[in-house]
């Protein structure tokens, strides 16, 4: 497979159009997207095909991951929202294929596509949101060096419970003293 970004376990590829019923199965999977902003929101083939054209339209970075030892579309992870002004984005991932949770794919997609806002975008900052019941996810991105950032108080209704949506962010210094320039070593090797 030829990865635009690989790490150690996980590469990125382009959205691809032979993906798109897998990345609506992963959508509406219930146990998948509880953890994400589309939960409960079941996708018809014609919405999952528009937001596919959207995104390969789109100048925002938006990657499938493939966990690189048996090429196997795993999830995805784009940065959105960017604000050129500010040097900012949001980003956001979803690993939409369970057996391959808690094997720490989802913390080096998320190291490489923060390093990829920072070394390609160049980019200052990078946010996010997560639910504040997911604490898998919490963790990932605290390993990775981002901080809480706030929080909205019972944001989320899922089965008459209410829950915290919570903000956390990294600047790239920050990254930087936690996590090495991976892509500007393994693909910018002529730059000082």
């Amino acid at each position: 497979m030829n990865y635009i970004i690989e790490g150690e376990q996980v590469g990125f590829t382009e959205l691809k159009e032979e993906y798109v019923e897998l990345y609506r199965d992963w959508i509406n999977d219930l146990q998948v997207s509880q953890f994400i902003t589309h939960f409960g929101n079941v996708l018809t083939k014609e919405e999952e095909k528009n937001w596919y054209e959207a995104q390969a339209e789109s100048d925002e970075p938006t990657f499938t991951i493939h966990h690189i030892s048996d090429d196997k579309p795993i999830g995805n992870c784009g940065l959105h929202n960017i604000n050129r002004e500010n040097d900012h984005a949001e980003m956001g991932i979803l690993l939409g294929e369970k057996k391959y949770w808690n094997k720490g794919l989802g913390t080096e997609a998320v190291r490489l596509i923060t390093d990829f806002g920072f070394t390609t975008l160049g980019l200052h900052g990078i946010s996010l949101a997560v639910k504040g019941f997911n604490e898998r996810a919490t963790r990932v991105y605290e390993k990775v060096g981002y901080k809480p950032a706030g929080r909205i108080r019972d944001f989320y209704k899922i089965d008459g419970n209410y829950y915290d949506e919570v903000f956390m962010d990294i600047l790239r210094e920050e990254f930087y003293d936690k996590n090495e320039k991976l892509i500007k070593k393994k693909y910018l090797t002529g730059l000082p």
